[in-house]
């Protein structure tokens, strides 16, 4: 039936169309499951990471770790008022976020910075937004909950007010960034007020 030149030709695209459509589907497939709310694996990772002892930024290994501190500057930020580094639609998953390329997380040891923010799962409480749809964000100021993977990367201060940079964040793996406290807001940013209501969380993608 495939004799000759022909046959071999449609031999070939067949087995191409084969391959394109299992690429597509195990694609798919990828996507889904990163899309969705139910990431076992991440899940789990970050309940262990949760009963770590907090670490001091200055003390921080290469690995897991669990930090607390304030996220202090940003290489941009967003809206008006108070600056916004992390933003998306509640109930949303990561793939609809925008977020700061770098953003700092400092204590009082040190620095760290927290990279492909995008990407981490954020749990922080919802504001009202336009057209009802409620957004969750995160802010400069926030006082919030770290957990990741850190890679060391030493930077010393250019003045002797700033404190050293020991490494970044995210840059390996999806971290967890859960909001602890929230000052009050600016009367001109509605809907941003004390960590104290609902909380939503967004898992990576």
């Amino acid at each position: 039936m495939f004799d000759g030149p022909w046959g071999a030709l449609l031999v070939l695209f067949a087995a191409a169309v084969a391959v394109l459509t299992v690429s597509r589907r195990m694609a798919s497939g990828r996507k889904r499951e990163g899309s969705g709310r139910k990431q076992p694996k991440f899940d789990l990772d970050t309940a262990r990471l949760e009963s770590l002892p907090v670490s001091r930024i200055a003390d921080a290994e290469a690995g897991s770790i669990h930090l607390e501190g304030v996220l202090e500057s940003s290489t941009q930020s967003f809206g008006q008022g108070r600056p916004c580094v992390w933003l998306n639609r509640a109930g949303q998953s990561s793939d609809t976020a925008i977020a700061a390329e770098l953003v700092i997380l400092a204590d009082d040891t040190g620095q760290v910075g927290l990279e492909n923010l995008e990407r981490a799962r954020v749990i922080a409480p919802r504001e009202p937004g336009t057209a009802g749809h409620d957004s969750v964000a995160l802010y400069l100021g926030d006082r919030v909950q770290v957990l990741g993977q850190f890679r060391p990367e030493r930077y010393d201060p250019s003045s002797e007010d700033e404190r050293r940079v020991y490494g970044l964040l995210g840059s390996d793996a999806p971290m967890q960034i859960r909001v602890l406290t929230r000052a009050e807001a600016p009367s001109q940013t509605p809907g941003d007020a004390a960590a104290s209501g609902d909380d939503d969380d967004h898992d990576p993608a």
